[in-house]
């Protein structure tokens, strides 16, 4: 049953819905946002925060609609596509507003894009307009901070990055150390490493593949080179060399290299890092994290290409036999009529003399008709007469003669 509408309590307000204006926009935002541009002529509003820009603008055909649009900082190589698409369907069904989306550009990276609209046609009042710009903006802030704790590369490390690695929030380059490295491993929950000696250098195994995160040329570079599960023979170098030359080639961030060891080819992706001057938390984080998970991502698009010349290929599947009572009978009888059975070497009564008599008997050997073989070869009768003459032919010799075992 529906409710009495005069029992239902609405809140108190003299606030009346007028028509949606800029000049109405641009007092909210100004109460909302700190630092922002404004364009009348355009009827165009814009600002920026941590991890995104901001479009506010009225569309319609009457400027009757208000259009909030954030675009993340950053773009994806295309090889992210089905991963960032899968966590924007995921948002988009959790989530009412915003929607998320994305779009290519001319080079053929992804660019991640959040819309809210408000259709105002039938007006709208200054505690609607306010709402309506407060959760849209508000909402996307939430949207971007998942994205960036799914995606990274698409807006940069997440926020608590630091605190993960038990590191205060500072924006100051510390000097990258194993240990440093091994608290950002931890933070992704890998807790399994090894550390050399000289403290150089840190590794770990993650789903098969071996990562090594070595600091070199006397800490000014890191490297972090992830290697394949499989190996190939070494006559396969250039073939496999070939993949990743088309491979490099790309927009890929990481690049990919064969190592030769002991006759053994094993492809590697690498990622180098500037750290003459330090890492921030955040930026150490960031660089562990995009190694954990990018190069796991470019593998799966890459091992396609390189599993004919890495993983040996499998002999193909023979389809099982099945024998009816039929074909065992004449497998039976085809032994009983066959040479075999006359082996003497069958013979229990058969002793070593008489078999050495056997070896040294005279013997001729007679040609054999090919059609009488068991096989189709698809011989007429002429033709076969005629290779069983060729075949005496030969075995007769020069002087027509036949000659007699040695």
């Amino acid at each position: 049953m529906t409710p009495d509408s005069s029992s239902v309590a609405f809140p108190a307000t003299t606030d009346t819905a007028r028509p949606l204006t800029f000049d109405r926009v641009v007092d909210v935002v100004d109460a909302l946002i700190d630092h922002f541009k404004s364009d009348a002529d355009k009827a165009e509003i814009t600002f920026r925060l941590s991890k995104f820009n901001v479009l506010i603008a009225l569309a319609g055909k009457w400027g009757e609609v208000l259009l909030v649009k954030g675009t993340l900082n950053a773009s994806v190589e295309p090889c992210l596509a089905g991963y960032l698409a899968q966590t924007i369907n995921d948002m988009n069904t959790r989530r009412m507003v915003p929607v998320a989306y994305t779009s290519v550009t001319e080079r053929g990276y992804l660019l991640t894009h959040l819309r809210a609209s408000l259709d105002a046609e039938a007006w709208v009042t200054d505690a609607q307009l306010r709402d309506f710009l407060d959760t849209a903006i508000g909402t996307m802030v939430d949207s971007v901070r998942e994205l960036s704790e799914a995606v990274p590369e698409v807006v940069g490390p997440p926020d608590g990055y630091a605190e993960a690695m038990g590191e205060a929030p500072i924006t100051t380059p510390q000097p990258v150390t194993a240990d440093r490295i091994r608290a950002a491993l931890s933070a992704e929950g890998i807790v399994h490493t090894q550390v050399s000696e000289d403290e150089m250098t840190v590794r770990c195994r993650i789903e098969g593949r071996w990562t090594f995160f070595r600091i070199i040329n006397d800490g000014r570079w890191l490297t972090i080179r992830t290697f394949s599960q499989d190996k190939g023979e070494l006559s396969q170098l250039f073939a496999i060399s070939a993949v990743l030359d088309d491979y490099n080639a790309g927009d890929a961030s990481l690049l990919a290299s064969a190592t030769v060891h002991e006759d053994e080819v094993q492809v590697s992706l690498a990622r180098n890092w500037l750290i003459g001057n330090g890492m921030t938390a955040a930026q150490l984080r960031y660089a562990v994290h995009t190694a954990v998970h990018g190069a796991y991502i470019s593998f799966e698009s890459l091992e396609p290409q390189l599993a004919p010349l890495l993983a040996p290929l499998l002999a193909p599947q023979l389809p099982e036999i099945t024998r009816t009572v039929e074909a065992e009978d004449a497998i039976q009888l085809f032994a009983a009529d066959s040479d075999t059975a006359d082996d003497p070497a069958e013979d229990e009564d058969w002793v070593d003399e008489d078999w050495e008599e056997w070896e040294d008997e005279d013997y001729v050997e007679r040609p054999v008709d090919p059609n009488q073989m068991g096989l189709d070869l698809g011989l007429t009768d002429d033709e076969a007469e005629k290779a069983e003459d060729a075949a005496e032919e030969d075995e007769r010799g020069e002087d027509g003669t036949t000659p007699q075992a040695e």
